[in-house]
């Protein structure tokens, strides 16, 4: 089965493909703080940092760091999951080798009890970089109702 998404570019583009991706989960052992509007941040004259894929059953927002990796290249995002029942989730998202990276530097640096373990509330380890391979994890969490146990609901903040 082919999944068709439409990416909304930060430079207000439309296609299947972009330039543009970051990492914004903690790099330095710090996490980053949820707050109640969860990832709705108001820019003042700033480009909209989100890479917005749309699918029948959700719709992906993952947040950007507009000077780092592209959709391609990204290994360490934070994204927002947005349910047509009026949920949403909150996901930390890295993979195999940005978890391995951040240990290496962590043993170097001390942080976490010299490398000692990882974690994040809501991660999600992915195997390869990517918004392509990222959403296809999405995908699956939504069909399986598994999205529920790994990301944080976000509030509604009316």
């Amino acid at each position: 089965m082919e999944h068709r998404h439409i990416l909304t570019h930060p430079r207000g583009g439309k296609g299947p493909e972009s330039s543009r991706s970051s990492p914004v989960a903690a790099d330095a052992g710090t996490t980053p703080i949820r707050s109640c509007m969860c990832g709705m941040m108001t820019l003042m004259g700033t480009v909209d940092p989100y890479v917005t894929v749309t699918e029948p059953t959700f719709v992906a927002r993952f947040l950007l760091d507009l000077g780092a990796d592209t959709e391609e290249s990204v290994a360490n995002v934070d994204a927002f999951v947005d349910l047509p029942d009026g949920s949403s989730w909150a996901l930390t998202i890295f993979t195999v080798d940005e978890v391995r990276r951040l240990l290496e530097k962590w043993k170097k640096t001390g942080e976490a009890a010299n490398a000692s373990y990882f974690w994040a509330v809501d991660q999600l380890i992915v195997p390869e970089p990517g918004v392509s391979a990222m959403t296809t994890a999405i995908r699956e969490l939504v069909r399986s109702g598994e999205i529920e146990s790994v990301g944080v609901r976000c509030e509604n903040p009316d």
